[in-house]
């Protein structure tokens, strides 16, 4: 790596800038102190032994080797000090980083103190509030319930009246026949009402032909009376559904009132809430810790803008 040059002393080896530049700080100093010793003792000896001129040469090439060894000590210092500062600057973000983080959860921990303070102060119209929406809810299932019944008793009130009518178009039918062609039409006859008008009164098809033998009249007289029997059991009916219908309706009223009466309450404390939450923001800004929470973001900001400038 080092030979020697013909211009000085051969003691004095020659540098070569790029394999030096490669050393450790401590490789050269041990490197220098080597060349040096070897100088001084050639130095001594050769004033020691009466040749001064030769010790003046040697001196005059220590200096010009020492000097062009200086260079390379100051180069090397500077990419030192580089590497030093940039290490530097790393651990300082490092360091800056760990207090941002230190500080952040100081802030979280403050803010938790003061959500503790605002759950405490607004658990009441919270607690209310939830308890309102499960009422609500739960007396919107009654009304969805009361509807989906009503419903029902409303199709069933239709079948009631399209069963009378079609009573009405039977007799109609059934006085325009002899008595045999009906026995012989209510045999043959598909039709549940129809099929069943006089099987359901208990008259029976042996009493249709005695009537028939006794005339028309009075086989009129059983079809009129089996088909009042029957409309009045399905007005009766009717009636009776209906009345269904109308409790069922007020029941469900009952629940849309309360459904509307528990929402405006709830709409009443939500916005007590939200004033509650509002004078709560206002009278904490007044505290201490929230002025200490100002203090740790102010001082957050500071280091975010110390470690950009590191970066």
């Amino acid at each position: 790596m080092l030979e020697g040059v013909e211009t000085m002393h051969k003691m004095f080896p020659k540098i070569n800038r790029e394999k030096l530049l490669a050393m450790s700080r401590e490789e050269l100093w041990k490197f220098f102190e080597t060349v040096q010793e070897r100088f001084y003792r050639e130095f001594n000896r050769l004033r020691l032994a009466g040749f001064e001129y030769q010790a003046f040469l040697l001196a005059e090439d220590w200096k010009k080797w020492s000097n062009e060894f200086d260079s390379i000590l100051k180069e090397k210092a500077e990419e030192l000090n580089e590497e030093i500062e940039r290490e530097r600057r790393q651990v300082e973000k490092e360091i800056i980083k760990s207090q941002i983080e230190d500080i952040e959860r100081e802030i979280e921990r403050k803010r938790e103190v003061l959500e503790s303070k605002r759950k405490t102060l607004t658990l009441t119209y919270t607690q209310q509030i939830e308890e309102l929406s499960n009422e609500i809810y739960r007396f919107s299932e009654l009304a969805i319930n009361e509807a989906s019944k009503a419903h029902k008793i409303k199709e069933e009130i239709n079948y009631s009246m399209r069963k009378q009518i079609h009573l009405y178009e039977t007799f109609e039918k059934i006085c325009k026949m002899k008595p045999e062609e009906y026995i012989e039409w209510l045999k043959k006859s598909q039709n549940e009402i129809e099929g069943n008008l006089l099987k359901a009164l208990n008259i029976h098809v042996e009493e249709l032909e005695k009537a028939g033998r006794e005339g028309i009249g009075c086989f009129q007289y059983l079809v009129a009376f089996g088909l009042s029997k029957e409309l009045e059991r399905e007005y009766n009916h009717m009636k009776r559904i209906e009345r269904d219908l109308n409790r069922i309706k007020e029941k469900a009223k009952y629940h849309l009132k309360t459904v509307k009466s528990l929402k405006k309450r709830r709409k009443e404390l939500e916005k007590q809430l939200e004033e509650a939450e509002k004078r709560f923001i206002e009278e904490s800004k007044k505290t201490e810790i929230w002025q200490e929470i100002r203090e740790l973001k102010r001082k957050k900001a500071e280091l975010k803008e110390k470690l950009r400038e590191l970066s």
